[in-house]
């Protein structure tokens, strides 16, 4: 949804902020994955 101009454009701030914490949250999932993958030889 943050990439879609329009929605940014459109939507409150405070569902912005929210779905920004979800795709912050999601990136530091992702980021701990990929460390333990590594860690793992994978």
């Amino acid at each position: 949804m943050l990439s879609n101009e329009r929605f940014v454009a459109n939507a409150p701030k405070e569902v912005i902020a929210e779905n920004q914490k979800g795709l912050d949250d999601a990136r530091a999932k992702m980021a701990k994955i990929d460390a333990e993958l590594s860690s793992l030889g994978m």
